[in-house]
């Protein structure tokens, strides 16, 4: 029997052909896949990389926000405190502004005397008028009072020269800038002779300017001569006179910016010296008892001195 081996080996070679092709797109296929599968690979694990990136950044959000909540909290601590010792200087401000009034009350009592009423209702309409402090007032008025009746002026001048240069301490203070306190102060000085404390504001009240203004007024009395209380009257006209320009600033600038935080602190001066008086007599109590219990202890530790001494 006859085999055509050509035709057989033919055919075999195409099988084998074609599984050859097969088997090549077999592996494609594979080593297709293991690259798709470690692309896979690298892709999961930056996503576990992004992931773990995250957790520790919220790590570290957490940690932040955990900083700024105690700062947070310290803070509101150290306002909290700030707060109490404001409130606690404000409150003891207040009780003293309160005994001050009381003290300051008793002295214009004392200065103006028969005219105290008089002078009261001039301040009160001052008060009520500008919303000035009125115990600030009274005690100007009455210190310059007070000194008028030192040097020998009669009850009546002094109380015109009182309300007058406390009229004028308000004008001086708009003008300059300074509180009127500092300028009532400085007017006492000058009023008294110390005349270089007037002399920051133009204000010449020398012994030469005293004679001049004696003789302008026909009086032929020498300055050295002269009275205390005739000095100071001639004083007292020089500075009006020298002022006269001055007069009546505080009216005109009433509701300029710097004026009116001047008497915004007056108002709050009125605000705590009221709440002082609130508490006046809950402290002048603690004050009493505390006066009571120093008594006794002094008292027991001087017994006990004279004891121990006797024994020894």
């Amino acid at each position: 029997m006859r085999i055509d081996f050509s035709t057989n080996a033919g055919g075999i070679a195409n099988s084998i052909n074609k599984l050859a092709g097969s088997m090549e797109r077999a592996g494609k296929a594979g080593r297709k896949s293991a690259g798709d599968f470690r692309a896979f690979q690298k892709q999961t694990r930056k996503i576990n990389d992004a992931f773990s990136n995250m957790a520790r950044d919220g790590n570290r959000s957490t940690k932040v926000f955990k900083g700024l909540s105690l700062a947070t909290l310290s803070l509101s601590k150290a306002f909290g405190l700030l707060l109490t010792h404001r409130f606690g200087a404000w409150w003891r401000q207040g009780i003293t502004s309160a005994m001050e009034m009381i003290e300051t009350n008793e002295l214009f009592r004392v200065s103006l005397g028969e005219l105290t009423t008089e002078t009261d209702n001039v301040v009160r309409s001052m008060s009520k008028l500008t919303g000035l402090d009125a115990t600030n007032i009274r005690d100007r008025v009455a210190n310059f009072n007070l000194l008028a009746k030192t040097m020998g002026m009669t009850a009546k001048n002094s109380q015109t020269l009182g309300l007058n240069m406390n009229q004028l301490a308000l004008d001086m203070g708009a003008v300059f800038n300074v509180s009127y306190a500092q300028v009532a102060e400085d007017l006492r000085s000058g009023l008294v002779g110390q005349s270089r404390v007037l002399y920051k504001y133009g204000i010449d009240v020398t012994n030469a300017q005293l004679a001049e203004e004696a003789r302008a007024r026909g009086i032929q009395k020498s300055v050295q001569a002269m009275t205390q209380a005739e000095k100071m009257m001639l004083r007292y006209s020089v500075i009006l006179k020298q002022t006269k320009t001055i007069q009546g600033e505080f009216a005109h600038e009433f509701n300029f910016p710097m004026n009116q935080v001047r008497l915004f602190q007056e108002r709050f001066v009125t605000l705590s010296r009221t709440i002082g008086q609130l508490f006046l007599p809950v402290f002048g109590a603690i004050v009493r008892v505390a006066n009571s219990v120093v008594i006794a202890l002094t008292r027991v530790f001087q017994h006990d001195r004279y004891v121990i001494w006797d024994r020894y």
